[in-house]
């Protein structure tokens, strides 16, 4: 029996160039998504703004506020 040796084949000259294309479809959609996610919310992220500042807690009549009253008694 003997077996056929080759140091090379058409398949496998085929996929580099495959992964290379792949390495640069996924760079480029990586970099696209940065450049979308720039665009959209700008250089630096903030976590208290305008919007944010106006939220206040509700005031309600609580019954421990009163002069006369306490917390656990009414």
């Amino acid at each position: 029996m003997s077996r056929a040796a080759s140091s090379s084949s058409g398949a496998a000259e085929a996929a580099p160039a495959s992964l290379n294309i792949a390495a640069i479809a996924s760079t480029a959609v990586a970099a696209g998504s940065m450049a979308w996610y720039y665009h959209l919310y700008g250089p630096t992220a903030h976590a208290m703004t305008a919007a944010e500042e106006g939220l206040h807690p509700t005031k309600y009549p609580w019954v421990h506020e009163q002069w006369f009253s306490t917390f656990d008694h009414q």
